[in-house]
This record gives structure tokens, sequence and C-alpha cells, in this order.
């Protein structure tokens, strides 16, 4: 549970700067290919730039209906 919170307060203090740098949301301009390695690459390099990074990515492609089961951020972890 305080790992969670962690990583929560961790990825609220960095989401701008890493939204800024690179950090992709959904879009139909990506190619299925492209989201697959843009997730795979992400969870192979999880804490670059910091730590929980790639799970933070996998989870910005999460689909609602996921998330809705999943719970929040901290939960997907």
């Amino acid at each position: 549970m305080l790992k969670g919170l962690k990583f929560l307060f961790v990825f609220a203090t960095f989401a701008s700067t890493v939204l800024a740098n690179g950090f992709l949301q959904p879009n139909p301009k990506y190619l299925i290919l492209e989201v697959v390695e843009t997730q795979l690459r992400a969870l192979q390099q999880n804490d670059d730039p910091v730590p929980g990074a790639g799970i933070a990515q996998t989870w910005a492609f999460a689909h609602p209906y996921n998330r809705a089961v999943t719970g929040p951020l901290a939960q997907f972890e």
C-alpha cells in the first residue's frame, strides 16, 4: 500500500513534465504496432525517467473499461 502511494505521489509530481516530453496518450493517428512497441519499450525501461514510468505509460493506453475494473493507476501497478 505504501509503495502504491509513493508511486502515485511521484507520478503526480512528474506527470506534467513527462507529458511534455513524449508521454503518449491514445490517438487514432498511431498504428497498432506503434502502440504495442511504445508500451513494451516503456515496460522494459519502467524506471526511466522515474520509477514506474513504464507502467504509467501503459496505463495511459488502458481501455476505460479496463480502468474501471482495475481501479486507479496505483491499483493497476
